[in-house]
């Protein structure tokens, strides 16, 4: 058994991650902060979500 690969072996992570224009802090989003309205804008904006996310 080889074990698991580390996930940026199995995934390439979107662009804006692998050229440092996104934070790391908003990889999980508040769910409340969305409610709100005060979260991050990528979590405000349902097409911009969806196209960063895929």
């Amino acid at each position: 058994m080889t074990g698991l690969r580390p996930w940026y072996a199995v995934a390439t992570p979107h662009e804006d991650i692998r050229k440092g224009r996104l934070s790391e802090a908003v990889f999980a989003a508040n769910v409340w902060a969305v409610v709100q309205g005060t979260a991050p804008e990528v979590y405000l904006d349902p097409e911009e979500f969806f196209r960063k996310s895929t």
